[in-house]
């Protein structure tokens, strides 16, 4: 099997409304920007994967010319290519694995030895709110069947980080697993000199 096309195509994907993201504090967006890309076989496979960002003059000039009447499979010889190409580009590697599933009529957890045959799925909160909008959310999630949801928490206080928490746990009846992101808490306080 042979790599013979490789189609990206940048979206700008619209909001409902004004979305102000956790991991960028200040910005106020109405859209997401998302490249889609499909890489297309001799064998009439095609792979599809996606990412955030447009990158796909980057895949066009620094990725697909060098992936033509490339083997799909050779995932770990081709990922050099796509490494060098800059971030965001992982969305090649996401569509070779989707080219060798499909060839192999098989999902990809039972090709790389799943532990698991189900994982549960949960929502995921995009911004940080308030602990009552964050309530209002987790219902909202819980409505649409969710068991489980992930908190965004950033707040300079750890106190203010756990009314959330509180919040969505009082909101749901303590019946929704709640997780945490806390990624964007940088600003760790600094420990007294002469203390490990």
């Amino acid at each position: 099997m042979k790599i013979v096309d490789i189609l990206a195509s940048n979206l700008t994907i619209p909001y409902p409304g004004e979305v102000r993201p956790a991991w960028q504090p200040g910005l106020v967006t109405t859209s997401h920007n998302f490249t889609l890309v499909r890489i297309r076989t001799d064998e009439g496979i095609t792979g599809i994967g996606g990412t955030s960002g447009h990158s796909a003059g980057t895949i066009a000039t620094q990725v697909k010319p060098y992936l033509i009447g490339e083997d799909p499979f050779a995932t770990e010889r081709l990922a050099r290519i796509y490494r060098s190409a800059g971030s965001g580009i992982w969305c090649i590697d996401m569509a070779l694995w989707d080219i060798i599933g499909k060839a192999a009529g098989l999902p990809l957890y039972k090709l790389w030895g799943h532990y698991r045959t189900a994982v549960p799925a949960y929502a995921s909160a995009v911004e940080m709110g308030t602990p009552e909008s964050r309530a209002e959310l987790a219902l909202h999630y819980q409505g649409l069947g969710f068991t489980a949801m992930k908190l965004r928490l950033h707040n300079e206080q750890m106190a203010d980080d756990l009314a959330f928490v509180d919040a969505a746990k009082k909101a749901t009846g303590g019946r929704m697993r709640l997780i945490v992101d806390a990624n964007q808490a940088t600003s760790l306080p600094c420990p007294e000199p002469g203390v490990r």
